[in-house]
């Protein structure tokens, strides 16, 4: 039972990145992120399924689970502060109007 719960927790946590990948991505462009950022998503776009250690591992050199959380807080805050902007021009919507509603990739 705990290894489906993990497994759902994890599966969660990879579509919340995607969302905020898809944030980040229609407020800034993939070109003018930082380096870091630039190759974590494209490592969680390619492998959504993969677990933070196998991210990390997947990288080039190699990251820590340490390295790849701290990626995915930064580009989490990034998205918080575009949605808030998106959302604080336009009375009655919420900041997460529009967020889901184009695919990533």
């Amino acid at each position: 039972r705990r290894e489906i719960a993990n497994q759902a927790k994890s599966s969660s946590a990879a579509v919340d990145q995607l969302f905020a990948i898809r944030t980040v991505l229609e407020a800034h462009g993939m070109e003018n992120l930082p380096p870091a950022l630039q190759e974590f998503i494209r490592l969680r776009v390619s492998f959504p399924d993969a677990s933070i250690k196998e991210l990390g591992e997947r990288a080039n050199p190699p990251l820590s689970k340490s390295a790849v959380y701290h990626r995915i807080r930064r580009i989490e805050q990034l998205a918080r502060e575009a949605a808030n902007r998106k959302g604080s021009g336009s009375a009655g919507n919420s900041p997460e109007d529009g967020i889901h509603s184009r695919k990533v990739g």
